[in-house]
């Protein structure tokens, strides 16, 4: 394999390493992980599609400040259920 190209793990075709998905069988590499759910997701992905992390919390606030993360995420979520009513249709 040559510098600068790695394997795709699911066709075995060589891909060059800037490249976010295989051309081939379309895999996406997954480069980091989500520190909440520790799910892989894409490298380019804002949002942990598993769990709803979002990674920009980590850059705006600091990875060890995890008690102001979780204030941010409550906040969020409480705005969230302040706009949707919930309705029992019978």
């Amino acid at each position: 394999m040559y510098q600068g190209w790695k394997e795709c793990p699911r066709c075995g075709i060589e891909v060059k390493n800037n490249e976010d998905y295989c051309p081939e069988c379309g895999w996406v590499f997954y480069n980091k992980r989500c520190p909440r759910c520790g799910k892989y997701i894409p490298d380019y992905a804002k949002v942990c599609f598993d769990c709803g992390w979002y990674f920009y919390w980590e850059k705006e606030i600091g990875e060890d400040d995890e008690d102001t993360m979780n204030t941010i995420a409550m906040n969020i979520m409480k705005r969230m259920m302040n706009q949707w009513k919930i309705i029992q249709i019978c």
